[in-house]
């Protein structure tokens, strides 16, 4: 459904004739559904292929994210990205293609779209689209090197296929508006006007059959094709750098799309400029059309992306399934939809306490009756439940200690003795949050907090040599600075038992007292 936006619109004219554009076509096309595939163009996204050696499929997003991350200059939280690996080769590398744009870009398709009263499901990258549409109807091949190019409105997207795959895309800022302005221009006259030239009258044809036209046609020629070779040079810039990267050979075919490809001679236009054989894309080549659009074959090059976007849904006939939606619409769709969840979940339940309520009030009178019976039968056992309580709450304590000697005791370990050595070697301002045994050894988790950052690991440091008095060996194993202060992380090996442990302290306190007795007669 064409549409032309008046000059200078403002972007709310542009997204009300657009919106409407949109509907017109819905019905048009007799679709009884509002869900859409939407395109976004190439020059919008960011669209690159990685190759990756053998890895877990695991470890790919992470890897996916930190190349986009080193890409696009932004946080990622803020980005739509979406990714594929592609068809393994006969290496061993992995190959994929990631996409990513700025969410907010891709936020602001979607709501421009949604003007129109549709619901967006997948938002795909036009390159991409143009790529599934050239895949279903038959035309890639695994021999050729091959060129596809989309002559659009406002932008051209350039793909490069080899080996069957898609491995180069690139969007440049030349279509056929630039005709229509060159026109313009030449001509001096409105851009309607020059538009209805290029259709009707855009001939193009070499410089040696001049003179079997008018001037005018000449002139109109000679614009045309200034244009379409800034876009040739684009084109073989593209292929070049694509060379350069792989090491591939030239390209040996391309394929034409786009409106603009419906223009007079521009098929041996573009074979002369290339030097390859040039073939028209034709969307519905493997695509059925229904009767009362059956004029559309006219035009079938302006579908192709159209074709391509409708293929992801339609069934499952696409190589590539990227999908850029952004984050804050993620968000928005998990919560609309926990919200309908917890609507029809709270629904199910009130039904149920409706139903369970209804079939209760014939019998509540009996019921009353039974409650009160059981009222007196409990009444005579009350006096019993305070010795309960605390028969079981003597049951829980001892549980639990035969329960803590047990597990230490099955593993060698003394479980009082790491409490009591903790408890006098920590500092005031410290304390422990975790404490474990692993293998014969007991690992501390643990805190210090002071005033400084230096303090925290003087602090720390005094610990461990505190310990190291009583412990074979301590080792720390984590220190890291925390919301609460210095964490911490020590695992002691040979520790103690509680008898050893108070043998080895009260030596320590004699040794100690007997030195300073030895210093105060040395000071005497």
């Amino acid at each position: 459904m064409p549409f032309r936006l008046p000059q200078n619109a403002t972007p709310e004219i542009a997204r009300k004739v657009q919106a409407q554009a949109i509907d017109a076509a819905i019905k048009k096309g007799e679709c009884k559904c509002r869900d859409v595939v939407v395109g976004v163009p190439g020059n919008s996204a960011f669209i690159r292929n990685i190759k990756l050696p053998p890895i877990p499929s695991s470890k790919i997003d992470q890897i996916v994210r930190y190349e986009i991350q080193q890409t696009i200059p932004f946080p990622i939280e803020t980005i739509a990205l979406d990714y594929q690996m592609l068809e393994p080769d006969e290496s061993s590398e992995v190959e994929v293609i990631m996409v990513a744009m700025k969410g907010e870009v891709a936020e602001t398709f979607i709501r421009d779209i949604e003007q129109a009263k549709v619901n967006v499901g997948i938002v795909d990258s036009i390159p991409l689209a143009l790529y599934n549409c050239y895949l279903y109807n038959g035309y890639s091949s695994k021999e050729d090197c091959t060129a596809i190019i989309e002559i659009g409105a406002s932008t051209s997207n350039i793909l490069v296929e080899l080996g069957g795959e898609l491995r180069y895309c690139r969007s440049v800022s030349i279509g056929g508006n630039d005709i229509t302005n060159a026109l313009a221009k030449e001509f001096n006259i409105p851009p309607e006007q020059a538009e209805r030239i290029k259709i009707q009258h855009g001939l193009i044809f070499p410089e040696s059959q001049e003179a079997n036209f008018t001037a005018d046609q000449v002139r109109v020629s000679r614009t045309i094709a200034s244009v379409l070779d800034r876009l040739m040079g684009e084109v073989k810039l593209t292929i070049g750098y694509f060379r350069s990267l792989t090491g591939a050979t030239a390209i040996s075919r391309a394929v034409l799309s786009g409106g603009t490809s419906m223009l007079k001679n521009l098929k041996p236009f573009l074979a002369d400029r290339l030097g390859v054989q040039v073939e028209i894309l034709n969307p519905f080549r493997k695509v059925g059309v229904p009767k009362n659009l059956i004029n559309i074959r006219k035009g079938a090059p302006i579908f192709s992306t159209a074709v391509g976007l409708a293929l992801r849904s339609a069934q499952e006939c696409c190589q590539l399934k990227i999908s850029l939606i952004p984050p804050k619409i993620k968000a928005e769709k998990q919560r609309r939809t926990k919200m309908a969840c917890n609507v029809a979940s709270g629904v199910v339940v009130l039904g149920i306490v409706g139903l369970l309520l209804w079939r209760a009030i014939p019998d509540y009178r009996n019921s009353g009756q039974k409650i009160a019976a059981l009222d007196q039968e409990i009444a005579r056992y009350e006096k019993f439940e305070e010795q309960l309580h605390a028969l079981q709450g003597r049951k829980g304590l001892l549980s639990g200690e035969y329960d803590l000697y047990s597990r230490y005791a099955s593993r060698g370990i003394d479980p009082i003795a790491p409490l009591v050595l903790l408890g006098d070697c920590l500092v005031d301002n410290a304390w422990v949050k975790t404490l474990r045994t692993v293998g014969g050894s007991v690992t501390v988790g643990g805190t210090i907090k002071s005033d400084t950052k230096v303090e925290e690991l003087k602090q720390l440091s005094k610990i461990r040599l505190e310990l190291e008095k009583y412990c074979k060996e301590v080792v720390v194993v984590n220190q890291q600075e925390g919301t609460d202060g210095l964490e911490f992380a020590l695992i002691l090996k040979g520790v103690p038992d509680l008898k050893t442990y108070l043998s080895m302290r009260e030596t320590q306190a004699e040794s100690a007292e007997q030195a300073e007795q030895k210093k105060e007669r040395q000071d005497a």
